[in-house]
């Protein structure tokens, strides 16, 4: 078995947790905070609701010259108003 990585990033947002919840656990916001020369596209249809365990997103990403990639995650857990963590199922 190969090598296990985690990526954890935090950042600082000037709004309310309430606010920050309600961007972030909507997947339809995703493509908002990816670069633009990514061309993120989903490809999973959209809810309009929060992200759910269970939930499987696919997308396609551009990350390198171009090319495309299809991805796939599955939200695994989600605690409301605090955090949701995804999975990646398919993809590089």
């Amino acid at each position: 078995m190969g090598k296990i990585y985690r990526l954890q990033y935090e950042q600082i947002l000037n709004t309310s947790m309430d606010d920050a919840w309600t961007f972030f656990s909507r997947v339809e916001n995703l493509e908002k905070i990816t670069p633009s020369y990514m061309c993120y596209t989903i490809t999973s249809p959209l809810t309009g609701k929060p992200v759910y365990a269970g939930q499987i997103v696919t997308y396609v990403i551009h990350p390198v010259l171009g090319i495309p990639l299809n991805w796939m995650t599955e939200i695994t857990h989600v605690v409301e108003g605090k955090y949701f963590i995804d999975e990646q199922r398919q993809g590089p």
